[in-house]
């Protein structure tokens, strides 16, 4: 009896340090069960009324404050799984002056420099986001856009702060070199007849 009293003992005190150790883990988890209503309401600034808070916190390691906050495709369907389907999603950011948006998602990837690049077709109705928070580099999105009739299937896109030019980028296919913006879309050319 008193070696599994140790063992729970054990176990629950390397919880707690792993659980300390991640301070961007608790503030996603957090952030799904209790906003606080001054972070509601600067989401609901940015995405309208009925913006789902994700996360919040030191997310791109910045050490500013930051809120991700979605849209999700089919209001009321927010799931507490890992995945999300949304159909728009911006991270703001807190500086002096008061709150940024630093990051947007919605038929495309920006940032205030410009177009994230990765997407292979000129918009996107919805997406399915998934969030890894914690890393050394702070916290990744992996975005996925919903395919539509005659596109084909759709590459993840990986967003990650990228600390040398402070903003969120887009990344390589293999998730590990920061791409650059584009300053507008390809705009295809249309036959005339």
């Amino acid at each position: 009896m008193a070696l599994i009293l140790a063992l729970v003992i054990t176990l629950v005190s390397c919880n707690q340090d792993a659980d300390s150790e991640n301070p961007n883990q608790a503030s996603a988890e957090a952030a799904a069960s209790v906003t606080p209503p001054d972070i509601q309401s600067v989401a609901d600034a940015a995405l309208g009324t009925g913006a789902h808070v994700v996360a919040f916190g030191n997310l791109g390691g910045t050490g500013t404050q930051q809120i991700f906050a979605v849209n999700p495709l089919h209001p009321g369907a927010i799931a507490s799984g890992s995945d999300l389907i949304i159909s728009r999603a911006v991270i703001v950011d807190h500086q002096s002056s008061g709150w940024k948006e630093v990051f947007r998602c919605d038929e495309s990837l920006t940032n205030p420099a410009g177009y994230l690049p990765g997407l292979r077709h000129p918009a996107s109705a919805g997406w399915r986001l998934k969030l890894a928070t914690g890393g050394a580099d702070g916290s990744t999105l992996y975005l996925t856009p919903l395919s539509q009739p005659g596109t084909g299937p759709q590459d993840m896109i990986g967003v990650r702060w990228n600390p040398g030019v402070k903003r969120y980028e887009s990344l390589d296919g293999h998730f590990r070199a920061f791409l650059h913006e584009e300053p507008e879309l390809e705009k295809p050319e249309v036959p005339i007849h």
